[in-house]
């Protein structure tokens, strides 16, 4: 009257590589460390003065990584911000 219905050995492989791929995933996230922690709005606005001045306000004048960097950092707009960073930095020193 008391039948057992059996766990078929399929069910049991799946659940036996789901938890193992479980343990090794937690396994590298503890070993593989900190994210690494993005640069603060100041600190990328420094980056951007400090290549104004270099080039400036010139983006013809950023290497190709530079120019990258700017188009990341600003969405598309690399030549405006560099542009706006240099009359602001310009500003500054006038005054």
């Amino acid at each position: 009257m008391n039948k057992k219905k059996q766990v078929s050995p399929v069910v049991i492989a799946v659940g036996l590589v789901a938890v193992l791929g479980f343990v090794a995933f937690m396994g590298f996230k503890t070993l593989s460390g900190p994210a690494r922690q993005a640069p603060s709005a100041p600190e990328m606005y420094d980056a951007v003065g400090k290549l104004a001045i270099k080039s400036g306000g010139d983006y013809s004048k950023l290497s190709p990584s530079e120019q990258k960097y700017l188009e990341l950092m600003s969405h598309g707009h690399g030549q405006k911000l560099l542009a706006n960073q240099f009359a602001r930095v310009n500003g500054a020193r006038g005054k």
